[in-house]
Parts: structure tokens; sequence; C-alpha cells
């Protein structure tokens, strides 16, 4: 028995030391932890894989590629790393020091739940936890998790990107308590921290933030962003909820928010809800529900609300109310009723008001009352939106300037929309009145729709405009017109009397949401273009899933020349694609952008391809040829004649490849380039070159006229290399032995050179240059960054002629240091005029004008392009020794300096001065010295001046002379002499050389005295008329006449922009005049005259020159 008993011992023993040597080999070595791993594997549904496992049970344990699947979920983790303390369970702890989960994919598969009509009763249950062991887990963190829910709606879309999750955790008695929970996303970060007791009801308390929202993340400016923070505690019967933030986004006003809220797990059974935004107040309270079903109801309230804080042309104070109540029940459609809304308030200056009542349910929309009143505009519209639609709606806006911003004129419109949702009969009545947006305007705007997509039934469509202004271009009408029924029908658009004539017909048929149909005409004819239309009809398919347009031709009429043919189609699943010929175009359509004295001649033929799959980039390839063209000035010998022309272009694969050629047969030389960019539409790298040489540049004078008999070669190679965002520029450009003549300033240029080159280290390139005019030299040097719209350039020259006319001729000296940035252009130096001449202008015989043509000047084109850089000049101008004018009665010699700033924002000014050094002025054929002759500039515009001058002449003992000052735009004369005497005297002595009376001809003295007397008027002395026609609020007020006795006083008034009358009375003589002129067109006047001695009348035409 003894025998027995102590085999059984042994046996048990034995069993007892085999299973701790088995646990012991399982948990302390890595093979062991394979067997293990490979238990669990057989013993878990569905797979279970890992590719590689490291560690051992009771120390740290790696699994690498570790992959689960069931029919439930998909696992796959990238890494798996557990760190813990084995030993801790001898003190009834679990102790882990680390969890990481490297890349973890998760994906939830759709599970069918079963089909059910009736919600089901929910009543939670909550397990009670005890713990056998205290936990404690020092960190759990997940990293560059991407997890797919169960969704089946939108098979495509993208996984929840989770790029940290950080979990530090333990348990104290039934307690467990979050340490620190973070929560790191692309749209924000989280964290989190409390306490919980899985026990009965669950109690716990729970803080949290959450800071960096951005949604969409990544967007440029997000529909979303902001901060906040949350306080909830309770149970899970009876919890209290406490939510503060702060909130923005793209179309959301900022504001902070909050929300106070007591529920279970069942919903809020009360909800308030508090903002501040637009300079206002938002409320709002009630009840939600999301057990046993979705649903809520809501009061929202605002007051004093501001839409110009976000929206900056919509101004105002608005209050509003918004009552709702809605559900979603399982299987059922969403239902949302308004029960009312009201609002109240000013918008942009104007009163508002506006109130509506409706009911969603499902797709269905039923609007029982929807009225808006701003200003004087009113909208009205009621009536239900589903299966069925029976809509009606009515728009006032007398001033729309009233009401939208940007917006002007009168709009009138009333309709209709009714019947099933796939066969709907629009009916519209459509008047507008002087309408205007930005640069479009239509004076008078007419439609009227009657539109049935029923079969069988008649449709029609009639609209008319008036005065178009279309993108700056006016046309005079625009008709559309439509008749038929949907099975078949035409419209017509014809746009008439503008800087085209365009003419489009259709005719096609509409079933099932697909249109089919031809474009019968489209017809464009343009003084420049020519006359353009349809070789014949074309089919044409439009759909929301696809649209087509088959092949087609488009050429000129009659001759044929020149084609534009083509073919595309687009589908919303594969995308778009076609292809574009032109043949046989000429070269002649090109005179718009050149010279219009230059002639071009050649065709122009060349295909073109384009695909783009959905969501992908786009594919296209251009490839041309121009056989031969010749660009010529008629008349003479300047011409430019090519061999056969190509260009390529092609995108595949976000990468771009272009090459061109341009053989040039006269003058003998080459264009070519060609050039590569990877990653095309991102930020990609470039890489390219262009080579040119010209043996002789004198076509250069087809192109800029104002330089004649241009000679010299150039030769170039430029290389691009870098990003397209940051390319550099390597290469050469070299202009030698280059002459030229600038005939209007009567120069020849000669020893023209010019060298361009890059330079080692520098984005920038080295310029150097050098011309000859006349005796002297022009040199630049400096460096240029045309990449980036930079550069310094210094210019230095030494007696330089500028001008060498016969009335001018002048030499300068410059020494002007330039500085570029792609905003400013920076001159900074000074000019010098060693030597001048100026002569008096030659006039040539002309034939007088009949005393009743008009010349009217060209008026200033306003509207002209503002220049990208702005001018910052500090120039000083310094007159020489040699600076000699004999002109229009004066002789002598000037002197002077003058500094001259121009920084873009106000009128070029000046500060210095320029004097007579000496000279004399010789009037009426009198010598008079000119004893002090200045112009002074203090800061002000250069071309209102300070005048400071003197001239006298001596008589016997008698001297006589004026004074000049004030400006060149108000001076002031006064006459002076010794001994003193009246001014007829002075002007005597001045103008004749001896006093009043004492020639033999007094009679023609007195007329050249008058004539003197009113030039010296007419240079600052009718002051006096100038007040009085401001006074009496006249358009002319003055002395007229050929001589003394003859002299009027005249008024003259317009009353009326086509009536203009004038009344003169004799001064010395008695006698009046009445002259009345009427414009009866833009060309043609009528005027009568009325006089004492005379009257008539003609018939004016005005020429505009």
């Amino acid at each position: 028995m003894r025998s027995i008993f102590r085999r059984v011992l042994l046996a048990v023993a034995v069993i007892i030391l085999l299973f701790l040597l088995v646990a012991l080999y399982l948990s302390s070595s890595t093979h062991g932890l394979q067997q293990l791993l490979g238990l669990v594997q057989r013993s878990l549904p569905g797979e279970f894989q890992v590719a590689q496992v490291e560690g051992r049970l009771l120390d740290t344990i790696t699994l690498r590629q570790v992959h689960y699947q069931n029919d439930a979920l998909n696992i796959s983790v990238k890494q798996l790393r557990l760190d813990w303390n084995p030993w801790a369970l001898v003190h009834g702890k679990a102790h882990i020091y680390s969890i990481d989960i490297q890349e973890p994919e998760v994906h939830i598969f759709p599970v069918k739940a079963p089909s059910q009509n009736d919600t089901p009763a929910f009543t939670l249950s909550l397990p009670e936890i005890t713990w056998p062991l205290s936990l404690h887990l020092d960190r759990l963190l997940l990293s560059q998790l991407a997890f797919s829910p169960a969704n089946e709606i939108e098979t495509t879309s993208q996984p929840v990107q989770v790029n940290r999750l950080l979990l530090q955790s333990h348990t104290q008695g039934e307690r467990i308590i979050v340490d620190r929970f973070e929560l790191d996303l692309p749209e924000l970060k989280a964290e989190l921290s409390g306490t919980l007791i899985p026990k009965e009801r669950y109690p716990f308390h729970l803080v949290g933030a959450w800071q960096d929202l951005r949604y969409p993340a990544g967007a440029v400016t997000p529909l979303l962003q902001g901060e906040g923070s949350f306080s909830l505690h309770g149970t899970v019967d009876n919890y209290s909820l406490d939510l503060q933030s702060a909130l923005k986004g793209k179309d959301l006003p900022a504001g902070e928010w909050s929300a106070l809220a007591e529920g279970n797990y069942q919903g809020f059974t009360a909800l308030e809800l508090s903002g501040k935004t637009l300079d206002g107040v938002l409320k709002g309270g009630g009840e939600v529900s999301w057990l046993p079903v979705l649903s809520w109801k809501l009061d929202v309230t605002g007051e004093q609300l501001n839409p110009g804080i976000q929206w900056a042309e919509w101004s105002g104070l608005v209050d509003f109310q918004l009552k709702n109540r809605g559900s979603k029940a399982v299987a059922q459609p969403l239902e949302v009723e308004i029960e009312h809304v009201l609002l109240n308030g000013t918008l942009r200056g104007e009163p508002i008001k506006g109130q509506a009542v409706g009911l969603l349910k499902g797709t269905d929309i039923s609007i029982q009352t929807l009225s808006l009143n701003v200003a004087s505009a009113t909208l009205n519209a009621s009536g239900t939106v589903g299966e069925q639609v029976d809509l009606n709606m009515a728009v006032k806006m007398p001033a729309l300037e009233r009401v939208l911003p940007h917006v002007k004129g009168a709009f009138i419109g009333k309709g209709s929309l009714k019947g099933p949702k796939d066969s709907l009969q629009l009916v519209a009545e459509i008047n507008a009145n002087s309408l205007s947006y930005e640069d479009n305007k239509v004076e008078r705007l007419t439609a009227n729709l009657d539109i049935n997509l029923m079969a069988g039934q008649p449709s029609q469509l009639d609209l008319q405009a008036q005065q178009l202004t279309i993108a700056g271009e006016q046309w005079t009408s625009l008709n559309v017109e439509g008749v038929g029924r949907v099975e078949k029908h035409q419209v017509s658009l014809r746009l008439s009397q503008g800087p085209a004539e365009v003419d489009v017909e259709l005719e096609g048929a509409w079933d099932k949401a697909l249109w089919q149909g031809k474009l019968l005409r489209a017809d464009l004819q343009n003084d420049l273009l020519g006359s353009w239309g349809l070789q014949q009809p074309v089919d044409t398919e439009i759909s929301r899933e696809a649209a087509s347009i088959a092949h087609f031709c488009w050429r000129r009429i009659p001759t044929g020349s020149g084609a534009l043919c083509g073919q595309g189609r687009w589908t919303a699943e594969k995308g778009s694609q076609g292809r574009f010929d032109i043949q046989q175009l000429s070269l002649g359509l090109l005179a718009p952008f050149i010279p219009p004295a230059i002639e071009v001649e050649g065709k122009l033929e060349s295909q073109i391809t384009f695909r783009q799959a959905l969501g992908e980039q786009p594919e296209f390839s251009v490839a041309g040829r121009i056989p031969n063209s010749v660009v010529l000035l008629p008349g003479s010998d300047l011409k430019v004649i090519s061999g056969e022309s190509a260009f390529n272009i092609n995108g595949e694969n976000g990468q771009l490849n272009a090459d061109f050629s341009l053989p040039v047969v006269e003058p003998a030389g080459r264009l070519q380039g060609r050039i590569f960019v990877k990653d095309f539409y991102d930020d990609g790298q470039i890489s390219g070159v262009m080579e040119a040489e010209l043996s002789d540049l004198g076509f250069v004078s087809l192109f800029l006229p104002q330089l004649q008999g241009v000679k010299g070669g150039l030769d170039a190679k430029v290389s691009l290399r870098g990003r397209m965002t940051e390319p550099v520029m390597l290469g050469y450009l070299t202009l030698k032995q280059g002459e030229a003549e600038l005939p209007a300033l009567g120069l020849k240029l000669g020893d023209i050179e010019l060298d361009v080159r890059d330079q080692a280290g520098n984005s920038a390139l080295l310029v150097n240059g050098s011309m000859r005019s006349g005796d002297g030299v022009l040199q630049l040097s400096g460096q240029l960054d045309p990449i980036n719209g930079s550069g310094q350039i210094q210019i230095k020259g030494e007696r330089l002629q500028a001008v060498a006319t016969e009335e001018l001729k002048v030499w300068i000296s410059p020494q002007i240091a330039v500085d570029v940035t792609p905003t400013l252009i920076k001159l900074r130096g000074e000019v010098n005029v060693p030597k001048a001449h100026i002569f008096p202008p030659k006039t040539t015989a002309s034939y007088p004008l009949s005393s009743d043509v008009v010349i009217l000047e060209e008026s200033d084109q306003s509207g002209q392009e503002v220049p990208k850089r702005h001018l910052d000049t500090q120039i000083r101008l310094t007159l020489g020794d040699q600076v000699e004018v004999d002109a229009l009665g004066f002789k002598g010699r000037l002197q002077g300096s003058v500094l001259i700033e121009e920084d873009g924002r106000r009128a070029t000014r000046a500060t210095g001065s320029l004097a007579v050094a000496s000279g004399q002025y010789r009037l009426y054929g009198q010598d008079l010295n000119i004893e002090r002759g200045s112009l002074v500039f203090s800061g002000g515009p250069v071309d209102n001046p300070g005048l400071d001058l003197r001239v006298s002449r001596k008589v016997d003992e008698v001297i006589a002379g004026a004074r000049v000052g004030g400006t060149l735009s108000e001076p002031r004369l006064a006459l002076f002499s010794e001994p003193s005497m009246p001014e007829s005297g002075i002007l005597s002595y001045l103008v004749f050389g001896r006093p009043p009376g004492a020639g033999n001809n007094s009679a023609s003295e007195q007329e050249l005295l008058f004539r003197a007397a009113s030039a010296l008027t007419m240079k600052g002395g009718n002051v006096v008329a100038e007040k009085l026609s401001d006074l009496l609020d006249l358009n002319e007020v003055g002395l007229e006449g050929d001589s003394l006795n003859s002299t009027a006083f005249y008024i003259g008034k317009y009353l009326s922009p086509k009536l203009y009358v004038k009344y003169g009375v004799g001064v010395l003589e008695p006698g009046s005049t009445f002259l009345m002129r009427y414009q009866l067109s833009k060309r043609w006047s009528v005027e009568s005259q009325t006089g004492t001695n005379n009257s008539g009348g003609d018939l004016i035409y005005t020429l505009e020159h």
C-alpha cells in the first residue's frame, strides 16, 4: 500500500514538475513564446498571423506584421511591443510599463441589421466589474492609426487618421483613474482625465479640453476652427455637462459658445445654449434624445446680430426667432417641422422683415409661408416640393442697389413650378430695367418662359435684352428664342450690333434626363477675325452623367481658308477628353496685336488633344507647324522670312515637355528651345534651354518704327534650372557691332555693344554695354535678375549727344544708378548738360481752314492700367556754360541746377532754379535787356515754378521795364519806369522806344499798344473776368476784338448741353451782338448771329482729328 502511495505521489510530483518546466519553457524563451502564440492562433475564430516574434513572455515581447481578420473586422499592425513586470503579480498587481502599437489599421465590415419596422425597446444593462488585481498602465501609445468604420453608403470614404493616442491609467480599489489621455488627430488635439467606478450606475467625473481644431485638416481657410473645454460628471442615469468653446470658420462667424445640459443615457432632458457672435447674442434651449429614436425640440433666438462683422457688405442689426422640432426613427424618414421663423431689423441701412413656416419630411418640403421684405423689395413663396411639385414664387425689386451690393436696376418676376418632379412645368415672367453689375450692363430685359417637360406638351422661351455691356464690350441686343416639345424643340441665340455678330441655333429632344440634339448654326462675324461658321450640323448630348459634342469644323466664310475642328466628351465616371485641329489658319489674324503698318503672311496648322480621368491630373498635347511665314513692311525692303517653324507641348504623368524651332531664312539665323518640368502641377523641377542667333537686326524697325537703319548681330543661349517657383537662369546674350538711327531726334547711334551672362554662385546676370552717339560714349554695367524682377544698373556717359535736330542740339553727361525691385524702380544720380543750342523752329506753309471747321483734340484715355512698379526718382539736372538759346525773340545763355523728384504718389516735384546768365529779348523789333530771369523751384510741382523776371529798356534818360512774379500758373505782372509815368507811357517806351504820340501814325501805334496790353492780359491779368464768371455761374466772361475800337465785353452760357448763347456789347463804340448755337448731332450744329451792323447763320460740320 505504501508502495502504491509513493508511486502516486511520485507521479503527481512529476506532473507538477513537467507543468512547471513547460510553463518555464513557454514564458522564458522566444521559441516558447512562438509556441504559445500558435496555441492562441488555433483557438481564435478567424485568421491570426504574426510574421516575426522577438523576446519572451517574462520580459519584453515584440511582434511584427501582426494580422487578424474575421467576419466583422480586419486588423493589421506593423509592430506591437509589450514591456511589463511579471513579478509584480506576486504582490497582486499587474504592472505594464508600456504597450507601443505602430501603424495599426482597423477596418470594420458592415453587418446587415435585421429588417424591422418598429423601434426596439432599449434598456441599458451595465455589468459590475471587480478587479482581481490592481492595474498600473504607465503608457499605452498608438502611432499612426487608420480606422475605417462600417459604412454602407460611402464605400470610398477615407479612413479616420489618428496621429497619436496616449493613455496612462491605474486602478484604486473599485475606481478606474485615467491619469492622462491624449488624442492627436489631423483635425484637432484633445486631452482628458477623470475617474470611473464600474459598479451599479457607473458614477464618473471627467474633464477635458481640445485645441487646434481645424476642419478640414490642411485647408488654407478651414470651415471650422477653434478650441474648447468640457466637464462631465454624474451617472449614466443623471449627469451634468458644462461645455465652453471658441469657434470660427470660413462661413462661420467668430464666437464664444457655451452649453449646459442635464441628461441620461437616452439624451439631454434639459439643454441651454448661448453664444456671443456678430456683436450680438444667440440663446437656445430645449430637449434632445437619441434613444429610443433621435428627436429634438429647440427654440433659438438671436438679438442685435450684425452680419457685417463677417460679411462686410451686409452690415446691420438683426433679431430672429426660430422654433422647430424633429425626429428620425429607424426605417423612417427625417422629419423637421419649422413651427415659425421670424426676422426683424435693418440690413445695409434698409429695414428687413421676414417669416417662414414649413415642414420637411424625407425628401418632401412643404412651405406654408415664406416672405421676405428688404427695403422696397419683396419675396413671397408657398407650395410643396417632393415627388409632386406645386410651388409659386413672386419677386419684386424696384431698386436692386438697396438690396444687393454692386448691383443696380429694377427687377420684377413671378412664376410657378408644377407637376411630377421628373416632368415639371415652369411658367415665369421677368422684367428688368437698367441692370448693372460691375462692368456688365443691360438696359432692358424681358423674358417669358413656359417650359413643360411632360411629353407632348408645348414649351416656349422668349428672352429679349437691349443695350448690353458684357465684359466692357457693347451690343445693341440679345435675343434668345425657343419653341417645341421635349421630344423636339429648337433654340436660337442672336447677339447683334457689337464687337461681333453671333448667331447660334440648335435643335434636340429631352428624354429621361438626357438631352440629344444638333448644333445647327454657330456663326461669328467680326471686323478683325472675319466671318466664321459651322461646316455642317454637329451632334450633341448632355446629361447629368455625360456630355459630348461630335466632330465639328468651324470655318471662315466664304473662302473656307482656316478652320477649327474638334470633338469632345465628358463622363462622370471616366472624366473628359477631346481633340482639336487648327487648319490653315492665316497669321493675318494677328493684325490687332502688331503695329498697324506691318503685314504677316503664313498659315498655322496645329493638333491639340486633352484627357483627364476622374480624380487624376490632365494629360494634353499640342503640336503645331507654320510651313513658312513672312513679316514685312509694305513699300520697303524690311522683311523677315522664316522656314518651317514647329512647336510641341506635352503634359503627361504630371510632367511637361515643350520645344520649338524657328529657322530664319532672311536674315540668316535661328530660334529654338526646349523645356522640361517635373511635377508640373506642384512646385516641380524645371530644366530647359533657349537659343537665338540672328545675323542682322534690321527687322527691328518693323516692330519699333522709331528706330531705323538697325544693324548688328545677336547671339544668345539661356538655360533654366531649379524649382518652378525659384528657377535659376544661366547662359549669355551678346549684341555686337550694333547701329541704329533715331530720325525724330536726329541721332545716329553706333558701336552698340551688349553682353549679358550668368555668374557663378549668384542668380543675377552680369550686364555690360556701351553705345556711341556723336563724339560721346554711354556705358552701362551692373547685374539683373529677370526671374525675381530685380537688379542694379549703373549708367555713365560723357558729352553724349542726346538730340541733334535743326531746332535743338543737346549733349548730356549722365551719372545714374538704377535699382529695380519687383515693386519699385529707384533712380538716383545726376544729368549734366554741358552744351546745348536751341534755335527757332521752322515753320511750314499751311492752308487755313474755314472758320466754321472745329477740330477736337483727342481726349486722354481713362482707365489705363496702373504700372506694376512705382517710380522713385531723385535726379539732379545741371546746365553747363554752353547752353545757348536763340529762339522766339530771346537770345542768351541759361544756367542753373534743379533736383527732380518723383515717387509715383504725387506730382513730379523740383527744387532749385534755372536762370538767364546773360541775354536779350526782342519785342516788336526792340531789344530789351534781361536784368534778371529765373525759374525758381521750391519743392512744388515741376510744371508750376516761381517766376522772378525783370526786363528793361533805356531811352535817353528814361528807363522802362516790367517785373514778373508769382508762379507759372498764376503770374503777376508789374510795369515800372524811372521817372514814373502811366502804364500807357511805359508800354510806349518798351514797344516803340519813344513817348506816346511821338510817332507819325498814332492810330497804328494805339492798335499795337492794344495788342500788347491784350497779350499781357492773357498772361495773367484777366483775373477779374475769371472771378466774375465764377460768381455769376457763367461759362465765359471776357474781352475780345481785333482792334481797340472793336473791343467788346461778352458773356456766354450753356442753357442745356446742346444749346449755347453768347451776348456781347461794345466797349468803345456802341453796338451789340447775340449768338446762338445748337448741337444737332455729334458732327452737325447750326449757329446764328444777330448784331447791330450785320446778321447771319452757319451750318457747322465738326471733324474729329
